[in-house]
């Protein structure tokens, strides 16, 4: 039960059936009182939201989109390892970054950083954007590195389009609702193509 106050004092029991439509009947929820009889547990939605993210994020739900990453992403590895590929990711959503940004975005230190940026512009992937040494200088991509990001990204796209069509209409809408929201929430670049001219 409630417990109601009123000035200190219990409110007398309501008879549904008296009360007419239009009618506003006060009521005062005394809360602690609540949450010493435990009606009221203030971790409930917490723990009940952390439950469904759990469950969201089980093996058994992940496993199935990571083997599909895996895949799409073989044929990059052949060329550059995770890092390498990373930074082609986040350079494929702008015309350029500066290497202050992807020291921040790789979790590495500037020397770091640095060497691995050198290592993909002599490889062809990526190129200095404005001159310059140090953070303040910015990199793109070139279109050798856009192409791979490219050819990535198509077979992705194909493999979940193969997915997708297996299901009903409105388990594909859920779905695509559900990844918009995943996007919004993580903050990654889209893939686009770069302004005209802005690659070598």
């Amino acid at each position: 039960m409630i417990p109601l106050v009123n000035g200190g004092q219990p409110e007398p029991p309501i008879d549904p059936a008296a009360i007419e439509l239009g009618q506003t009947v006060s009521v005062t929820i005394d809360i602690p009182a609540l949450l010493r009889s435990g009606a009221i547990d203030p971790a409930t939605s917490r723990r009940t939201r952390l439950d469904q993210v759990q469950g969201l994020t089980s093996d058994a739900n992940i496993a199935p989109l990571i083997g599909v990453i895996s895949r799409s992403v073989d044929f990059a590895l052949g060329f550059l390892d995770l890092p390498h590929f990373r930074v082609l990711i986040l350079l494929s959503g702008a015309d350029s970054i500066s290497v202050a940004e992807l020291v921040v975005a790789l979790s590495l230190n500037a020397k770091s950083t640095l060497a691995l940026l050198d290592r993909m512009e002599d490889c062809g992937w990526i190129y200095t954007a404005t001159p310059g040494r140090g953070v303040t200088e910015t990199v793109a991509i070139t279109e050798q590195g856009r192409s791979l990001v490219e050819d990535v990204t198509r077979k992705r796209q194909r493999e979940i389009d193969e997915i997708l069509d297996r299901l009903s209409e409105a388990d594909r809408s859920t779905i695509a609702t559900a990844f918009s929201s995943f996007a919004t929430a993580a903050h990654e670049p889209a893939i686009r193509r770069p302004k005209k001219g802005i690659a070598p």
